[in-house]
This record gives C-alpha cells, sequence and structure tokens, in this order.
C-alpha cells in the first residue's frame, strides 16, 4: 500500500518537528470531535449536570497526556454510554470516571486508531442496541480473512483517492489482543473494528495545513524553526 503524506513545507524538506507538529494538530482536531460525543454520552447517562461538574470535567481531561487522552477517549460508540450509566448508578465522580477509564485501557492496551474510507459507515442494530463497526472487506494473505486496517498516526492514514469519511476506531495493541500490529509503518488491523467517532478527513487535512502554515510562517518572521 503506498502512502502519501502531505507535507507542511512548502520546499518539501520534512523535520522530525514538522512530522510532530502535525500530529499535535491533528489530535487538537479530533479531540474536540470525540469530546462533544463523550459529553452527550454523559449527559444521557446524568453527569454534567451542573457548572460545577462541568468544569471539573473539563479540567480532568485537560490535566492528561495526549497519550492518556487516546486512552480515555478509546471506548467505543456501542460501549460508551451503558459504561458511563453503569458509573452514574455506582456514583463514581466525574474525575473518577475519567482515571477509570485511562487505566483500564492502559492495562488492555486501548487506544485511537484512524481508518479511512471512500464510504459512509452507518450504525446498525446489534444484540445490545446500535452498533458501529467496520468491517473487514480485504484478504490479507498472513491472517487469510477479510481484515480492516487502521494508522495509530497522522501521516500513516492511508490515502488512496478521495477517501473522505475518516473513522476514529478503538485499536488494541495489548499482548492479548486479535488485532495484529505492524510497528514499521504503524499500522494495524482485524476483521472488524469498533467506531469512536466519525469526522471529515479532507476538511481535518486543510485545517491541519492550515495551522501548519500559520505556525511555521510565524516561528520564521520570529526567526526561530519548529525544533526536532
Amino acid at each position: 500500500m503506498e502512502q502519501k503524506k502531505n507535507n507542511l513545507n512548502e520546499n518539501n524538506l520534512e523535520t522530525n518537528g514538522e512530522t510532530r507538529l502535525r500530529e499535535e494538530i491533528f489530535l487538537d482536531i479530533i479531540f474536540k470531535d470525540i469530546l462533544e460525543e463523550v459529553e452527550s454520552s454523559l449527559e444521557n447517562a446524568g453527569y454534567l449536570e451542573t457548572e460545577k461538574e462541568y468544569n471539573r470535567f473539563m479540567e480532568a481531561v485537560h490535566s492528561l497526556s495526549p497519550e492518556d487522552k487516546k486512552r480515555a477517549f478509546s471506548l467505543p460508540f456501542e460501549l460508551r454510554e451503558r459504561r458511563f450509566r453503569m458509573f452514574r448508578s455506582e456514583n463514581l465522580p466525574i474525575e473518577a470516571v475519567i482515571e477509570h477509564l485511562v487505566l483500564e485501557a492502559k492495562d488492555s492496551g486501548f487506544t485511537l486508531g484512524y481508518h479511512l474510507s471512500p464510504f459512509e459507515i452507518k450504525k446498525e442494530k446489534g444484540k445490545n442496541g446500535l452498533e458501529w463497526k467496520i468491517k473487514g472487506t480485504e484478504l490479507d494473505d498472513r491472517d487469510e480473512k477479510p481484515m480492516a486496517y487502521y494508522s495509530l498516526d497522522y501521516d500513516n492514514v492511508y490515502r488512496k483517492r478521495h477517501q473522505k469519511n475518516l473513522y476514529i476506531i478503538r485499536a488494541h495493541i495489548g499482548e492479548n489482543s486479535s488485532h495484529k500490529y505492524d510497528p514499521s509503518n504503524n499500522w494495524g488491523r482485524a476483521t472488524d473494528l469498533s467506531v469512536v467517532a466519525g469526522a471529515d478527513f479532507e476538511k481535518i487535512d486543510e485545517e491541519i495545513k492550515k495551522r501548519g502554515k500559520e505556525i511555521l510562517n510565524d516561528a520564521k518572521k520570529r526567526g526561530n524553526t519548529i525544533p526536532d
């Protein structure tokens, strides 16, 4: 599979600092998208009913490192509200909810992954309610079964033609995972993937280019460079 990167450097001279900058902008964008979904699920479960509790929730989220945010936000759509309702029934404070999600994901090896598709993948009715799944369609000789692929970062997202639909999925890279992980290209694969949230990748791409250029131009004006 051929990878196509979107360089911020107009001279196409890539640096580690620019790669890291793209990833930081990308995470900032998707965290905001996922946060809206998480807030909605928490409200439906009975959390965030007061401004004080909402502020405590935001403080807990903002205190997390990027890796811990990916862990906390890796709870897939079909589990999210049910888990929050269970926490609410146990009177678990909102800070403890976030801490629990981070520790659980860290112990199990859950994080976020990114799958691009030209198709709109809709939620479907499952045994326990609505499910949002990406089913493997590409036969992989290594597994001898259809697999669905994802990347673990922005630069390695598989770009083929105009695949507008970005699906943020729950990646499982733990030792006992059914997912397969290839560290050489930061890709994972599985027979099916659980979706956390969806987004418009073309808009994200444009926003990353715009913000990246603004940051680089500002650095040049100040006589600075993006550190490697």
